[in-house]
């Protein structure tokens, strides 16, 4: 399992995150995944092969009621 994956540098490292994302989703056939659709655009595009991809807003309404739902499944 991993806690915590890091690249050299001081930038995000982009190709790497995409091939995490891949190995994961070889490892627990992951079919589909959401998405900010703020600055998320070449990623999302790089993914779109191997994934659905999903739009998902993070404005603060979506986020308090589905946080909310969340907070009382668990």
């Amino acid at each position: 399992m991993y806690l915590l994956k890091t690249t050299e540098g001081n930038v995000v490292h982009y190709g790497f995150i995409e091939s995490f994302i891949e190995e994961l989703g070889t490892r627990y056939n992951i079919r589909e995944i959401a998405f900010d659709r703020w600055g998320a655009v070449q990623m999302t595009q790089n993914l779109e092969g191997g994934f659905t991809v999903v739009p998902f807003g993070q404005y603060k309404p979506l986020l308090q009621s589905e946080g909310t739902a969340i907070f009382w499944a668990f």
